[in-house]
C-alpha cells in the first residue's frame, strides 16, 4: 500500500476563530502574507536558576534566546497554576515584547477541542475530518489507480460518501471524497489520497490549537501555559515565577576537641519535585520568612447581580390642554377616534411638570383661540414619484406601509419619505400617516446630515433645507399605530433604525508589587545538577567557630545529672538555619542536638549528653516571711511582708577531668521573685537564670540561690474586725501614732457595746412580760369570773401593761442610741489614718 502524509500548514495567527471579525481576510489570505506572521515552533526555555525559601515556596527562573516572533510551551500541576498568575513576569531584552501569556482553562477537554472549528475529539477518522469540513477547499495529491489519475487536485469538498467496491474476496467498503473542482464535480477514493492541504488559514491555524490541545492533555493533572514573545532576530528572554516547593533544610556536624577550637560543617537538603531535570542551574537558599499565600486567580469569579423587574403602570387618558397662539409650523389632524389629535413642529406645546423640552409634540387636544379645529394641511396635487426600484401602483396601504419600513432598514431615508407621502395620499386624514411621514422626513434629515463634513456644510444644509436645528424627539411617536399592520411602534425600533452603531474597545494593565524583608542568602558558588524527583545534600558550612564544653543541670529534665553541652559563638559569618547537629569528640560520635535559628555573632547553647561523671543534689530551704511595714489610709490597713526562699545545690564531680557546670534556676521574674545575696548569673533568659559553677576533678561545691517576693495584705476596718484591731495592735512595725487611733477605735466600740447591752437587756424585758401575759390571760380562760383570784389576774395585767408600755419606749430610744453611736464608730475607722 502506497504511503500516505496528511500535511497541514502553519497557523497564520495565533488567536482564534471567532465569528464575524476578519474571517473573510483570513480566508482569502495568501500563503506569503500568512507565512509574514506565523508564529515559530514552540521553543524551550530550561531552568537556569532556582531560589528556595523557608515559608514552602520556590522561585525558578527561565532564560534561552528566541528569534524574531516565537512562543514557548510550558506545563504546571493544576496546584500551581494559581501561584504562577499571582508572580510571573517576563523579560524580552532584545528590544522585543512580550506579547501575550494563554493558559489552560479547567474545562474538560472535550470542550475546548469542540470550541475549535475542527473537532478532534473522540479520535475522529480522515474521512470524519474530511466530513467536518465541507465547504473548505483544499489541495490534494492523488495516487494514480483503478479509474483515477494521478496528480494534484484543488477544490471544494462536497461531502464523504462510502461505496462498496468489488474485491479480491468479495466487496469491500471504501470511503470516497466528493469535489467541486474546475472542471466539475469529482470523486476520489481516499485510500487514494497521498497529500491533504486546506487552503483557509483559519482551518490550519485551528487544526493546529487543537492538536496543542491534545498534546497538551496527555497529563490530566497539567495545565499548558504558552508565552508569545514579539520582535526581530536573535535575542534574550526569561521568565521567572513563584510557585509551591519544599522547604530546604539543614543538618549540622560539630566536631570537638581539647586542643582547637570546634568546627562547624552545614549542609543543605533539597529536592526537585518537579517534572524537569535541573542541569546547570544556578542555585541560592533563604533563610527568611516572606509572606506568602494563596489565591484562586484560575477559576473565574462572577458577581450575583440584582433582577430588577420593570414597573407596569396602567394606560391614562391623554388630557387636552389649551393654549395660546402658538408660534412654528403645525400640522393638525382632524380626529383619531372620538378625540382631535395634533403634532405640532413649534415651540414646546406646553411648560408644566410633564414637558420634556422636545422638538416635535404629539398631544391631544384643539388648538387656536376659539377651540375649532383647523383644516387638514393642503397636499401637493403633484403626486411625487416612486422610489426607484418601488412599484407601488395598486398597492394597499398596508403595503405602502412594508414597502417604507424595508427602505428604512436598507438605509434608504429618501425613498422611504416619497412611500410615506404616497399613503397620505390614499388616506390624507389618518393621523398614524401623518406621524409616518414626520418621522420619515426627520430619518432622511439625520441620515443626511452624518454625511456632512464641516459645522459650515451643516449650516448650508439647513439654510438650504429650512430645516430647524433642534431634532425632533422621536419617542413622541411611540404612541400611533405606524406600522400599517395593528402593530404598536415601540420607542426601541425608532431607536434601532436611526442609531449609528459605535464599536469601543478596552485595554487593561495589571501590576503585581512584592515587599522584601530582612533574610540571608545562601548562593552556591557552582552550578547544581539534579534530576527530576532527586535530592541532594549541598554543603553551605564548613569554618571553626569559637566554643567552650560545659555541663548543664536543669532539675526539671534531669534531677541528678547534667547534661554535656556546648557553648558556642555564631563566628562563621553566616545565618544557621535550625537543624539538627550531630556532635562528634574526635573522630567519636558523642551525642545528637538541635538548634534553632542563630544570627551571626550570636551565641547558643546545645546539649548533646548526660554528664555522667557530675552529681547535682538540690536541696530547698525553709524559707521565711517577716512583716516589714503596717499602713492605713481611711480604714484601708496594708499589712507588707517579705517572703524568702532559698535553694543549694550541692554539686560533686566525679570524671577526671574538669568542669565548667551551668546550673539553670527558674526565672521567676513574673512571679515578683528577686535574685537577693546571691552572685549575678551569666546568662538571664525568660525561662531561667544560668549560674556558672567551675568544678574540679574529685571536687564538691554548693551553689545558694535566694529569693524574696513583697507580699501585701489589704484589711479594710469595720465593725466586726476586733481581732484584726487586736493583732495589727500587737505588731512591733505598726507605728505609734496608730496604735493609738486603733486604741482609740476600741473605746469608741465600748459605747457601742454598752448601748447595745442595754439595748439587749430591755428586749430581754419585754419578750419576759409578754411571755407572762399569755400566761395570765390562759389563766383567765379557765378561772370564774366569781373567783377572787380572777380580780388579781386582772390586776397584774394590768399593771404589766404600763410596764410594757414603759419598755417599749424605752428601747425605742435606745435603738437610737446603739444607732449613732454605731455610726461614730464605724466613721472613726473609716478615717483612721497613718
Amino acid at each position: 500500500m502506497m504511503r500516505r502524509t496528511l500535511a497541514w500548514c502553519l497557523p497564520v495567527l495565533g488567536a482564534g476563530v471567532a465569528a464575524g471579525i476578519g474571517a473573510d481576510r483570513l480566508v482569502g489570505a495568501t500563503h506569503g502574507a500568512a507565512a509574514k506572521h506565523d508564529v515559530k515552533p514552540a521553543v524551550s526555555l530550561p531552568v537556569t536558576r532556582v531560589v528556595l525559601f523557608n515559608c514552602g515556596v520556590g522561585y525558578f527562573s527561565r532564560s534561552g534566546e528566541v528569534t524574531d516572533d516565537a512562543r514557548v510551551d510550558l506545563a504546571f500541576p493544576e496546584h500551581d497554576v494559581n501561584d504562577l498568575l499571582k508572580s510571573m513576569t517576563l523579560e524580552d531584552f532584545g528590544g522585543g515584547r512580550v506579547a501575550a501569556v494563554s493558559y489552560d482553562s479547567r474545562e474538560p477537554v472535550s470542550r475546548t477541542l469542540g470550541s475549535f472549528a475542527v473537532n478532534l475529539d473522540g479520535n475522529p477518522t480522515l474521512d470524519a475530518l474530511v466530513s467536518q469540513m465541507r465547504g473548505e477547499r483544499v489541495e490534494a495529491a492523488v495516487a494514480p489507480g483503478a479509474g483515477t489519475q494521478g496528480g494534484k487536485l484543488s477544490g471544494v469538498i462536497v461531502g464523504v460518501e462510502r461505496r462498496r467496491l468489488a474485491a479480491a474476496g468479495g466487496e469491500a467498503e471504501a470511503a470516497f471524497v466528493n469535489l467541486w473542482c474546475a472542471e466539475g464535480l469529482r470523486s476520489v477514493r481516499l485510500a487514494d489520497v497521498q497529500h491533504l492541504r486546506f487552503a483557509n488559514p483559519v482551518i490550519e491555524n485551528e487544526f493546529r490549537r487543537a492538536l496543542d490541545v491534545l498534546a497538551a492533555s496527555h497529563d490530566a493533572q497539567k495545565k499548558a501555559v504558552s508565552l508569545h514573545f514579539a520582535g526581530d532576530g536573535r535575542r534574550k528572554v526569561q521568565v521567572g515565577y513563584v510557585v509551591e516547593a519544599p522547604i530546604w533544610k539543614t543538618s549540622y556536624r560539630m566536631v570537638l576537641s581539647d586542643k582547637e577550637k570546634p568546627y562547624l560543617q552545614g549542609w543543605a537538603l533539597v529536592e526537585n519535585t518537579t517534572d524537569e531535570d535541573w542541569a546547570g542551574v544556578k542555585m541560592a537558599l533563604i533563610s527568611g520568612r516572606p509572606i506568602s499565600f494563596q489565591m484562586n486567580l484560575h477559576d473565574p469569579l462572577y458577581l450575583n447581580r440584582p433582577t430588577v423587574e420593570p414597573e407596569l403602570f396602567a394606560s391614562l387618558r391623554p388630557v387636552a390642554y389649551r393654549r395660546a397662539v402658538g408660534h412654528g409650523l403645525r400640522l393638525n389632524i382632524p380626529a383619531l377616534g372620538p378625540l382631535p389629535l395634533a403634532v405640532d413642529l413649534g415651540p414646546p406645546l406646553n411648560n408644566g411638570p410633564g414637558d420634556h423640552k422636545q422638538p416635535v409634540n404629539i398631544s391631544v387636544g384643539v388648538f387656536g383661540s376659539d377651540g375649532a379645529p383647523t383644516p387638514p394641511p393642503t397636499l401637493d396635487p403633484i403626486a411625487p414619484p416612486p422610489p426607484p426600484g418601488v412599484n407601488l401602483q395598486g398597492v394597499s396601504l398596508q403595503g405602502h406601509f412594508k414597502a417604507y419600513h424595508e427602505l428604512v432598514k436598507q438605509g434608504k431615508y429618501a425613498a422611504a419619505e416619497q412611500v410615506a407621502l404616497a399613503a397620505q395620499r390614499l388616506d390624507p386624514n389618518n393621523p398614524a400617516i401623518g406621524a409616518l411621514v414626520t418621522m420619515a422626513r426627520t430619518q432622511k434629515r439625520v441620515a443626511e446630515e452624518q454625511h456632512l463634513g464641516s459645522d459650515k456644510e451643516r449650516m448650508v444644509y439647513g439654510g438650504l433645507t429650512d430645516a430647524d436645528p433642534r431634532r425632533p424627539d422621536l419617542r413622541s411617536f411611540a404612541q400611533y399605530d405606524v406600522s400599517g399592520l395593528g402593530a404598536h411602534l415601540d420607542a426601541r425600533t425608532v431607536a434601532q433604525e436611526l442609531a449609528t452603531p459605535v464599536a469601543t474597545g478596552s485595554v487593561g494593565n495589571a501590576a503585581t508589587a512584592a515587599a522584601l524583608g530582612d533574610a540571608f542568602q545562601y548562593a552556591i558558588d557552582h552550578p547544581v545538577s539534579l534530576a527530576r524527583q532527586k535530592s541532594a545534600m549541598l554543603p553551605i558550612v564548613g569554618k571553626a567557630i569559637e566554643g567552650q564544653k560545659v555541663s548543664i543541670y536543669n532539675e526539671a529534665v534531669q534531677r541528678t545529672h547534667p547534661l554535656l553541652g556546648l557553648r558556642f559563638k555564631n563566628t562563621s559569618g553566616a545565618h544557621l538555619n535550625q537543624g539538627p547537629i550531630t556532635v562528634f569528640e574526635g573522630s567519636v560520635y558523642a551525642g545528637d542536638t538541635r538548634v534553632l535559628d542563630v544570627q551571626p555573632n550570636e551565641e547558643r547553647l546545645v546539649s548533646y549528653a548526660i554528664d555522667l561523671g557530675t552529681e547535682v543534689d538540690p536541696q530547698r530551704g525553709a524559707g521565711s516571711q517577716k512583716v516589714t511595714s503596717v499602713k492605713a489610709v481611711k480604714g484601708l490597713v496594708t499589712v507588707s511582708a517579705k517572703l524568702t526562699e532559698e535553694k543549694t545545690y550541692r554539686v560533686t564531680n566525679r570524671s577526671r577531668t574538669d568542669r565548667t557546670l551551668l546550673i539553670e534556676h527558674p526565672n521567676r521574674t513574673n512571679d515578683q521573685f528577686k535574685l537577693v545575696g546571691t552572685d549575678k548569673p551569666v546568662e538571664d533568659t525568660p525561662d531561667v537564670y544560668r549560674f556558672q559553677v567551675a568544678v574540679r576533678a574529685g571536687e564538691s561545691k554548693s551553689l545558694t540561690v535566694t529569693e524574696e517576693r513583697v507580699l501585701a495584705n489589704e484589711v479594710t476596718l469595720t465593725n466586726d474586725a476586733d481581732d484584726a484591731i487586736r493583732y495589727f495592735t500587737t505588731l512591733a512595725e505598726t507605728s505609734p501614732g496608730l496604735k493609738r487611733q486603733l486604741q482609740q477605735a476600741a473605746k469608741v466600740r465600748e459605747a457601742w457595746d454598752a448601748a447595745r447591752r442595754e439595748q439587749g437587756q430591755v428586749l430581754m424585758d419585754l419578750a419576759r412580760l409578754n411571755a407572762d401575759q399569755e400566761r395570765i390571760r390562759q389563766n383567765l380562760r379557765e378561772t370564774p369570773k366569781e373567783a377572787e383570784v380572777y380580780a388579781t389576774y386582772l390586776k397584774k395585767l394590768s399593771d404589766q401593761e404600763k410596764e410594757i408600755d414603759a419598755l417599749t419606749e424605752k428601747q425605742k430610744s435606745l435603738a437610737e442610741a446603739e444607732f449613732k453611736a454605731r455610726g461614730k464608730y464605724e466613721a472613726f475607722l473609716a478615717n483612721i489614718s497613718d
